[in-house]
């Protein structure tokens, strides 16, 4: 499968300050014996569903204020790494599938519940009025995580197992943002559709900005299928930042997401 490199990686002062509020919600994994909490969420080299969070943030809000984001985007870092925790273990564990995941089982499965559990805690530093709304995205990206990795007697359709994944946590990011944003009806819903979409896309066609994670599939697919539903996730991701009018300065939001600008 051919990797996109021209989606740019969104750096500066709030890059820094994601970075330093995700370390500090790790602090006690080394006391707690949960080292490898910490080496998972280490290993994402760009920090795309807080960044998103952000940019989406920044693209509704009235008023921006970027140090209002920072403990939803944490958070959201903190999912990042539960979903692929839990992903690889999925995948070490069906011996029909080539890999190289070397994970403890039982350290993995400590650590990704370490993250989930962190992920709510990082919300209580959150100070805004909907925040009993943010939480409830956050449980619902956990759970959706968590369906999509359940054991069952049939293989999951790779396109399903996408959505639920990397599907769910743009979808949330961008819900997160909007929150924070105070933008609901179709505006909010145009943003978590472009969150879905080009959080989708971005997992097939770069997959080794993942943290040299490749895939979050259980089982090979057929990639040109993959490809195909790719192409059709960023599209609606296209079409729903281009929707949203002139009010909304997604600018930085479409450059990230898309790696292109406006048109």
């Amino acid at each position: 499968m051919t990797e996109r490199t021209d989606r740019p990686v969104v750096c500066g002062p709030r890059r820094v300050a994601l970075d330093h509020r995700v370390e500090a919600a790790l602090d006690t994994v080394e006391e707690d014996g949960l080292a490898l909490a910490r080496t998972v969420v280490r290993e994402s080299p760009d920090r795309w569903y807080g960044q998103l969070l952000a940019l989406v943030h920044d693209a509704v809000a009235a008023v921006p204020a970027p140090e209002r984001v920072l403990p939803a985007a944490t958070a959201m870092e903190l999912l990042e790494g539960y979903a692929r925790l839990r992903s690889e273990l999925l995948v070490q564990l069906n011996e029909t599938v080539a890999h190289s995941f070397t994970r403890a089982p039982r350290e993995a499965l400590l650590a990704g519940d370490y993250l989930n559990a962190a992920a709510y805690a990082t919300l209580s530093d959150l100070s805004h009025p909907d925040l009993d709304d943010a939480v409830e995205t956050i449980a619902s990206v956990s759970e959706s995580v968590t369906g999509a990795f359940g054991v069952g007697d049939e293989r999951p359709d790779a396109r399903d197992v996408l959505a639920d994944t990397a599907g769910a946590l743009g979808a949330g990011a961008a819900r997160l943002g909007t929150t924070l944003a105070g933008v609901d009806g179709q505006r909010r819903a145009r943003l978590v559709r472009a969150g879905r979409g080009a959080s989708i896309a971005r997992r097939v066609e770069s997959p080794g900005q993942d943290g040299g994670t490749p895939t979050v599939l259980p089982t090979p697919s057929d990639e040109r299928r993959l490809r195909r539903y790719a192409t059709r996730e960023r599209a609606a991701a296209e079409r729903a930042l281009t929707r949203l009018g002139p009010d909304a300065d997604a600018a930085a939001l479409r450059t990230a997401a898309l790696g292109r600008g406006d048109r």
